[in-house]
């Protein structure tokens, strides 16, 4: 119900508003394709798992997009420069909607503010918001990898199939022969997404979806080992 509610609050929204307000809808969708359409304090947002983390809404004189957090323009810092804000709403031009990439960063950060704010989880942070640590005990390392750059290691490109089910979490087990590992996986009738994989940082990878749903890796990382990435 609530995606024809949002339809029916576009429909009352003037041009070039709505269209504006259309094109970033569209891109959160695309970004989470899996949460619900719903209605929020009376505005357009996007609740997944439960929680809405993303909106989006018309004023007079701007548009809005609203992360439903206090916190999340502080994260981004610099990135923001050029828009006008508040604690809890990003300002920006009724004709211009914000860049793919920009809401991809404000989206990106919800998920960190579990695991930093209320889990007191320092990460690491590399390009494309992939974070890390290697400071939990009993884990290796602990990682929150945006699903374009799963989808990118699987398939090749950033855009996760429709026709393959979406993974909400992974986990990778390293290997001292992956090759092996590789052929017993395919001789016990595991699809597997990706076979053997030299990943752009050196690791070699195999990977496929479990019957739970967990996108699953057998691994060779070289600088757990103290040794040099494959090239």
């Amino acid at each position: 119900m609530s995606r024809q509610e949002i339809d029916a609050y576009l429909a009352k929204v003037d041009e070039p508003r709505r269209a504006t307000l259309e094109k970033v809808r569209q891109t959160i969708r695309d970004i989470l394709p899996d949460a619900e359409e719903v209605i929020s304090y009376g505005m357009p947002a996007f609740r997944l798992n439960g929680k809405v983390i993303a909106g989006f809404a018309a004023f007079k004189n701007h548009l809005a997009y609203l992360p439903h957090s206090g916190s999340v323009f502080n994260v981004l810092g610099d990135e923001l420069a050029g828009y006008t804000s508040t604690e809890g709403s990003l300002h920006f031009p009724i004709d211009k909607p914000l860049p793919k990439a920009l809401v991809k960063k404000l989206i990106a950060v919800r998920p960190r503010q579990l695991y930093e704010d209320a889990l007191a989880i320092k990460f690491k942070v590399e390009e494309g918001e992939y974070l890390h640590t290697e400071e939990i005990k009993g884990a290796n390392t602990f990682a929150v990898w945006p699903l374009a750059q799963a989808a990118e290691s699987c398939f090749g490109t950033s855009d996760w199939p429709d026709d393959v089910a979406v993974p909400h979490a992974w986990l990778e087990f390293d290997v001292d022969d992956i090759e092996a590992a590789t052929r017993e996986l395919e001789e016990r009738g595991y699809h597997l997404l990706v076979r053997h994989r030299t990943e752009p940082w050196g690791q070699v990878v195999t990977r496929l979806l479990s019957p739970e749903g967990l996108l699953v890796g057998v691994t060779v990382t070289p600088w757990m080992r103290g040794e040099p990435a494959s090239s």
